[in-house]
């Protein structure tokens, strides 16, 4: 049991590293915003995101920075899909 509990500790940096670079969050280390970058995805990834209630993304398409691709109109809520790949007004 201790050699279990001593793996995990030793494993929950690592693990909270692979969240913040897999995750949404940008270099500053909060919400991603348009103009942020996302340059560790790799060429055929992007990334998707709200931000002040609007979708944004982030691809090598975009130049690695994130963009607006749709303003949430007044009333609605930008959310993102369960999966991580989609985002809608809701």
């Amino acid at each position: 049991m201790k050699i279990l509990k001593s793996v995990f500790y030793g494993l929950s940096p690592l693990v909270l590293v692979f969240a913040l670079q897999c995750g949404g969050s940008n270099a500053a280390g909060g919400d991603p915003k348009v103009g942020d970058t996302c340059k560790d995805l790799g060429p055929m990834d992007a990334r998707i995101a709200c931000s002040d209630n609007n979708i944004i993304f982030c691809s090598s398409y975009s130049d690695y920075k994130y963009k607006l691709q749709r303003e949430c109109d007044e009333g609605t809520t930008c959310k993102v899909g369960a999966d991580g790949k989609s985002a809608s007004c809701q």
